[in-house]
């Protein structure tokens, strides 16, 4: 009967232990794509004429829209920030209320400060350790 308990307090350790490091990778897909809208949305915004003209009618609309508004890209690039730094936080809190370890944590906070909420939806269905413990 003992090696039955010891088998279980067994597993409950290493799913304990795979539940706290967990940490997976937004989509490849997503993470070309929103690194992409990013990287033109910073040079748009900074410096619109050194966009790319191999992006055709991309390009040409990014910069019209640097040069003919650079307050509505300056707002837009505010904005970005603001929204990716509150998912980032919401992760990082996210991480504490599941139990999850420093180095898990830590991860999912950057992941999801980069990639936003392609990060942020692959953290929030994962289950919490507490009822293990």
């Amino acid at each position: 009967m003992a090696t039955k308990d010891q088998a279980k307090r067994k597993t409950e350790k290493v799913q304990k232990i795979f539940f706290d490091e967990f940490f997976v990778l937004p989509h490849p897909l997503w993470m070309i794509i929103i690194s992409f809208g990013l990287w033109l949305l910073v040079t748009t915004t900074i410096t619109p004429d050194k966009v790319p003209s191999f992006l055709g009618p991309l390009a040409t609309f990014s910069r019209f829209l640097g040069k003919s508004h650079p307050l509505i890209c300056n707002l837009i690039c505010i904005f970005t920030v603001l929204a990716h730094c509150g998912e980032a936080l919401y992760a990082s809190k996210l991480c504490q209320d599941k139990g999850m370890s420093v180095s898990a944590s830590i991860k999912w906070t950057l992941s999801t400060m980069i990639f936003g909420f392609s990060s942020l939806i692959r953290l929030k269905p994962h289950k919490s350790t507490a009822k293990i413990e």
